[in-house]
């Protein structure tokens, strides 16, 4: 097979105003160049976000807003640029108004040393963004708090425990598992992880008046073969809702099911760990990587198999609202997925290379569930 000029990755989508903005990852094979691009509704204009020559932009990920955090108007990203052997010991962070402009743009190192840093998240809270990522040299989760007011940054552990194995592929850590980062209001945040014994570990981040962050351990959860994950915080029910797939490998295993597990989070001393895992497909396949979004009152969940995206609605209780459902896509690769006052926005890639989950053109799927 005759190796593409040019590979794309979605990043995801994000509401700015009344406008739905779609950020990609452009990769240029032969020159090693590549770029944040941006488009915004249903407009086929590419705008440059970020380029940069001789690197391969990596890794990146929407920052999440806070409550009143981002100010009216902006967005913002954060990544990591492979130009060394993998090695880096910066993450990139910026914000952008919806004009599509950079207004702001900072390097941030994180280490003297090399390392080779994956899958930051981050969210932001008045003058402070959090970020956190995967360092493959410690085999841990690591964590900084920036200030946006005198440039401090703080680094440290966001605990002894280790990440699992499978985080440290050079290729497969944002192919079967994730890191993730979603906002609780007030300066909080829940974090999750899968530790080296398999379990899903939630933290609650909190920033504190006098610039420093606390990071406590709230709870772990465990169910068989835990794989990539991902994580809704629905502010109304104060409800965590966790999905995953299994992490089975291809070819070896015939299915590959989507679980979920839905936990009450009225405060940080207040929580009733709930039970197991819940299947969520109706149906027999290889389901890979589900995600997530809340609208009128029920989750939805998405996931990706070979020729198709499947979805299904569940509702607080965890009882079944959409039977399941699917949508026709060929080899559809980086599914998002976004709720609007117009409906529910699915993006996915079309036309994946071999294994490394990036397109071969900027041709996407782009469906509407109203």
């Amino acid at each position: 097979m005759t190796t593409p000029v040019n590979l794309f990755e979605n990043i995801g989508m994000s509401v700015c105003g009344k406008d739905v903005f779609k950020f990609f990852v452009e990769i240029d094979v032969k020159s090693n160049n590549s770029k944040i691009i941006c488009r915004k509704n249903d407009s086929k204009d590419n705008i440059i976000i970020f380029k940069i020559d001789n690197g391969i932009i990596r890794d990146a990920s929407l920052i999440i807003d806070g409550n009143d955090a981002m100010p009216d108007g902006y967005m913002g990203l954060v990544w990591v640029i492979d130009n060394n052997h993998g090695l880096s010991g910066i993450i990139y962070y910026a914000e952008i108004n919806n004009s599509l402009i950079v207004v702001k743009q900072d390097k941030l190192r994180i280490s003297t040393y090399p390392a080779f840093i994956s899958l930051p998240k981050a969210f932001r809270f008045n003058n402070y963004v959090f970020i956190c990522w995967v360092d493959h040299l410690k085999n841990k989760a690591m964590c900084l708090l920036y200030s946006l007011l005198d440039k401090m940054i703080r680094v440290e552990d966001v605990s002894d425990n280790k990440v699992h194995s499978s985080y440290l592929s050079l290729l497969g850590h944002r192919h079967t598992r994730n890191l993730t980062l979603v906002p609780s209001g007030n300066g909080r945040a829940y974090l999750q992880y899968i530790s080296c014994d398999g379990e899903i570990c939630t933290f609650c981040i909190s920033i504190l008046k006098n610039s420093k962050v606390a990071i406590d351990l709230l709870f772990k959860q465990y169910a068989e073969n835990i794989g990539y994950h991902q994580t809704l915080m629905d502010q109304k029910s104060r409800t965590l809702v966790t999905v995953f797939s299994e992490n089975g490998i291809k070819g070896v295993a015939n299915t590959n099911d989507i679980y979920i597990f839905t936990q009450r989070m009225f405060n940080e001393n207040d929580i009733n760990i709930s039970g197991g895992a819940e299947r969520v497909n109706q149906t027999k396949g290889f389901y890979v990587r589900p995600q997530l979004c809340l609208s009128d009152d029920r989750y939805y969940i998405f996931w990706e198999s070979d020729d198709s995206i499947n979805y299904t609605s569940i509702d607080i209780g965890g009882s079944i609202v959409t039977p399941e459902s699917s949508m026709h896509i060929d080899t559809p690769v980086n599914l998002s997925c976004l709720s609007t006052e117009d409906g529910i926005i699915i993006c996915s890639q079309i036309d994946n290379w071999a294994t490394l989950d990036l397109g071969t053109s900027l041709d996407y799927a782009n469906i509407t569930l109203n």
